[in-house]
């Protein structure tokens, strides 16, 4: 008798190397997933992020793309992406709860940049704003020694009467002298008699001699008011009472969930490899 030859779809007797061969087979793609970490750079990141996502059900409306408090989507995608590196989820229940995870550290990053916004939003320092029409009309209704007070008192009431000062100048250099109005309105804000300064040359050695004791007053206001604000920044280096405890609570609601959430994808995630 002649030898048999074994069907293609069985191995040849004593050569079983079915078992050897998928074994070696699951220990390199092993190998090659712990190797294969897809990319590591924030703009390799971010279309792989786009490209990766299974489910948008829970992620696609947490950031805000419209308004003043607009956030950055491709940031937000960059993040869950990592989140999914990470874990590695398999299938939606899983997968969900990756995003839960991405949308509760979005929130703590908002809570960050509210606490940030409670500290920021104090008055700080700058350029001074020239007095409104309504407060120079509130001004000259009061009497000359209240409305003098109320101009030469302040770093913005002291740049409105040096520019008017200034407009005086130029009044006086450019015709013999200032007008009655403009006489009667340094007058009454600035002190002295101006109408009797008939000399061209006297009026206007008279008014910058004025300009640069005003400036020097200025300078002088904003300095004292640079160290009371200061003072008043240290004061309020950490936000109000009400302010904290109200990002307190929305902090401390959204790391509980996340705990809940990390423990339930982990105890998914240690069934799915026990079964």
């Amino acid at each position: 008798m002649g030898t048999e030859i074994p069907p293609l779809n069985e191995e040849p007797h004593g050569t079983n190397t079915t078992g050897t061969t998928s074994q070696k087979k699951i220990e390199a793609n092993r190998e090659n997933a712990q190797s294969s970490t897809g990319p590591t750079s924030p703009e390799g990141k971010k279309p792989v992020s786009r490209n990766a996502r299974k489910h948008g059900l829970l992620a696609k409306d947490v950031v805000i793309t419209s308004g003043n408090h607009k956030e950055d989507q491709a940031e937000f995608d960059v993040m869950l992406a990592e989140l999914r590196d990470c874990y590695q989820p398999i299938g939606i229940a899983e997968d969900l709860l990756v995003q839960e995870l991405a949308i509760s550290y979005w929130r703590s990053a908002r809570a960050l940049r509210s606490e940030r916004g409670q500290l920021t939003s104090c008055p700080t320092t700058g350029e001074v704003r020239p007095l409104t029409e309504r407060e120079k009309s509130r001004i000259a209704l009061d009497d000359d020694d209240e409305a003098r007070y109320q101009l030469l008192g302040s770093p913005r009431g002291l740049q409105y009467v040096i520019q008017k000062v200034q407009e005086a100048r130029k009044e006086g250099e450019h015709s013999r002298g200032i007008s009655w109005e403009t006489s009667k309105w340094l007058s009454r804000h600035v002190g002295g008699s101006w109408a009797a300064l008939s000399n061209k040359r006297a009026l206007l050695t008279a008014l910058d001699e004025k300009t640069t004791e005003l400036t020097t007053r200025k300078v002088m206001l904003e300095e004292i008011e640079l160290r009371q604000k200061n003072v008043s920044a240290d004061c309020s280096s950490i936000p109000s009472m009400e302010a904290l405890n109200r990002i307190n609570r929305y902090e401390t609601t959204n790391v509980r969930h996340r705990a809940r959430v990390m423990q339930m994808l982990e105890r998914s995630q240690l069934q799915r490899r026990q079964n």
